[in-house]
């Protein structure tokens, strides 16, 4: 189901991830865009080892945590 042009409900997101050292370019994991760009996504970011939760429509629009060294190991999480 659509959330429109911002997340209105709860979400849930469940995902496996295995991250990958690159050339230091935000990777998205999973988005949702609409009309003016993301609802929501969820993005690597390898330059700092760091993973981001974006929203559109909210309070706190994105909240990223750096330097999770145990992402960055070659397994799955």
């Amino acid at each position: 189901k659509c959330f429109g042009e911002s997340v209105k409900k709860e979400l849930s997101i469940s995902l496996w991830i295995k991250p990958t050292l690159s050339d230091g370019i935000s990777q998205p994991v999973i988005t949702h865009a609409g009309s003016t760009g993301d609802v929501y996504g969820i993005y690597l970011h390898p330059e700092n080892k760091g993973i981001e939760f974006k929203t559109f429509g909210t309070t706190e629009s994105s909240v990223i945590i750096n330097n999770i060294n145990s992402l960055w190991d070659g397994q799955w999480h």
